[in-house]
């Protein structure tokens, strides 16, 4: 189903968008309702009373997905709420609980809808349905929004009764109470500048065929085509069929390795020459590296036990079981536990993108999401997914956003929206999405921010729904964020060409600087610098650490700087870190023991951090 004006659609089965449609007006299809109920009750019960004996939330998912207008519905959406609660889930089970009736079921931003109905007629008590919600919010620290919903609780169900551990209790005081005790554990830590030592601790050489890379002249954001990973006492590179591993404390290259150069493996039979941007992740001590074979068309997962001096401790091959289709996995994998996420791209007469989820038995399972045409063959599609409430993300940069149960890989949901046109209009219009690789979404409050590499802008998704909370609305061409730095509390924060800070309630620019400020030119500027041709570019991939933007450029004298800005106001508590001065390249930036590492072109550096002076305090955190 598209929205036509918006260009936005939700992909849904046939079966779910009737039930939408009549749950969405239970007045005019009463008579429907009664007659469905008395031909799926049964087999919705069965359903209900299989869910009743395990664990499994598996029954349940099929009993919404084909009975939701049964008189089991409510019930199964109570008990998937409550699983998910349990499993700490908390915007998952909002999601559920909200499904039970109209009157709960709010996304106040937002300006699309999607086919996501209430239940039409429960008899389950509202009042304890609202009490659960207050619990999520008191549980994740949301004073404000507990604090509101208590209020409406009291209003609407003044005599509310209900069961918390198993006891009947009052709501209203049980809820103040814990609401309370939560507020005295609140604490406002004082804010620190976050600065650097004046000259790196250390410094460490790459390898030769690393520092020979070329400088890509096809991209308008500069930065060294081998980015770093942290991964314990390591930092960790691949580079095309070879992982590299040096110390944190010292750059020197980890005693285990294989030779001078800090090699921990090489695969020879790779030829991950081919990839334009290296596939490797961390989970806890191993580092995941994927290799490919196009002889033999087969992804090769290797993982390595940084703790146990690079010892293979899995190793997985992936290949489409077609001989005619060339299969690649589309950027880093994605380990959590025991399973590896990854989205495996195949490339007949057009791509088919799948969402893939593996151990070192085999695979679990694989999804087929979406098939699309490329916007350009000379940019290779790099896919990372990100797992989140029980759910596994996928921006495919090919039309959709996909939403997966990370359990079975069934599909929850998936978003389309309208690709952008890629022939500029003009000199001035760009179409600086193009440019965007790795450019993982991320996720907060149980809502993604997601920035696909065929789309002219962002968007804000409700995770549980696939619902658009809001799209950029910033003129065609002049939104040039590549990379997604991460969420505040108020902003989302992305840099590319310039450094942006959105509304995380309306993607629109966000006002930065002091609330008292009079004028906009008072204001710190945002995008920055607010012009393009400003004699400053970027020169590195960015991050967001404890409260801190920090930005490497380079400026049209050929000075190197790292850019140092509050994440909170936009403004810069101190001078540009002058890495220059120190003879330091600027290049993409880690943090990890305490210690900022720059990684550029030939060599990286490590500026451990010092704490200079403090500032008012910004932010809340819970002891």
């Amino acid at each position: 189903m598209e929205d036509v004006e918006s260009g936005f659609g939700y992909a849904v089965s046939m079966n779910s968008y009737v039930q939408s449609l009549i749950a969405a007006k239970p007045g005019d299809y009463s008579e429907v309702i009664t007659q469905l109920r008395r031909r799926i009750d049964q087999a919705a019960s069965e359903l209900f009373g299989q869910s009743s004996r395990s664990t499994d939330a598996a029954p349940l998912h099929e009993l919404i997905d084909s009975y939701f207008l049964s008189t089991s519905g409510d019930d199964a959406l109570l008990r998937l709420g409550d699983i998910a609660f349990r499993n700490g889930h908390f915007a998952t089970a909002r999601g559920y609980w909200k499904r039970i009736s109209a009157d709960l079921m709010q996304i106040d931003s937002a300006r699309y809808k999607c086919p996501t109905a209430a239940y039409p007629d429960t008899d389950i008590d509202i009042a304890t349905i609202r009490a659960r919600l207050v619990l999520a919010d008191i549980l994740e620290s949301k004073l404000d929004a507990a604090k509101s919903g208590l209020a409406q609780l009291r209003e609407l169900h003044p005599a509310a009764q209900g069961f918390l551990g198993g006891v009947e209790v009052d709501l209203h005081g049980k809820l103040q109470s814990m609401l309370d005790d939560r507020a005295k554990r609140i604490t406002i830590p004082s804010r620190r500048i976050i600065d650097l030592t004046f000259e790196p601790e250390w410094r460490g050489s790459l390898p030769d065929d690393v520092r020979s890379l070329p400088q890509t002249t096809d991209r308008p954001v500069s930065r060294p085509e081998i980015g770093p990973m942290a991964c314990g006492e390591c930092i960790l590179f691949q580079h095309r069929n070879r992982v590299l591993a040096f110390q944190s404390a010292t750059g020197n290259h980890v005693p285990w390795c294989d030779n001078s150069e800090g090699e921990i493996f090489s695969n020879d039979s790779a030829s991950a020459i081919h990839d334009t941007l290296p596939r490797i992740s961390t989970d806890r001590s191993v580092v995941y590296s994927v290799f490919s074979d196009e002889d033999a068309n087969v992804e090769r997962v290797v993982g390595l036990s940084v703790a146990d001096d690079g010892r293979i401790v899995s190793d997985i091959e992936v290949s489409s079981g077609d001989a005619d289709a060339r299969s690649r996995i589309a950027g880093p994998i994605l380990p959590v536990g025991e399973r590896i996420f990854a989205v495996l791209e195949t490339n007949t007469s057009v791509a088919e993108i799948h969402a893939i989820c593996m151990t070192d038995t085999g695979t679990l399972w694989k999804t087929l999401i979406c098939r699309a045409t490329s916007y350009s063959d000379s940019i290779a599609n790099n896919v990372a997914p990100i797992v989140a409430e029980g759910f596994v993300v996928v921006v495919t940069n090919a039309g959709c956003v996909a939403a997966l149960d990370a359990d079975s890989g069934t599909v929850r949901w998936i978003t389309t929206y309208r690709r952008s046109d890629t022939q500029r209009k003009n000199l001035l219009d760009r179409p600086w999405f193009r440019y965007r690789q790795q450019t993982v979404p991320v996720t907060a409050d149980g809502i993604i921010f997601a920035a696909p590499a065929d789309y002219d802008g962002m968007l804000a998704l409700d995770l549980f729904s696939g619902q658009v909370i809001w799209s950029t609305r910033i003129p065609r061409g002049s939104f040039d964020a590549i990379d997604m730095l991460g969420v505040t509390e108020r902003h989302v924060i992305a840099g590319g060409r310039r450094l942006w800070w959105l509304d995380r309630r309306t993607g629109e620019p966000s006002a930065l600087g002091d609330d008292s400020a009079s004028a906009e030119a008072d204001r710190p500027s945002n995008p920055f610098p607010r012009e393009l041709q400003a004699g400053v570019a970027p020169n590195g991939r960015g991050l967001l650490h404890e409260g801190f933007v920090y930005w490497p450029t380079r400026n049209d004298d050929g000075e190197d700087n790292i850019y140092i800005f509050d994440a909170d106001d936009g403004t810069m508590p101190r001078q540009p870190f002058q890495l220059s001065a120190a003879n330091v390249e600027s290049g993409n930036l880690i943090v990890t023991g305490g210690t900022l590492i720059v990684a550029g072109r030939k060599e990286m550096a490590g500026f451990p951090f010092v704490m200079r002076r403090l500032v008012n305090p910004s932010t809340a955190k819970v002891q």
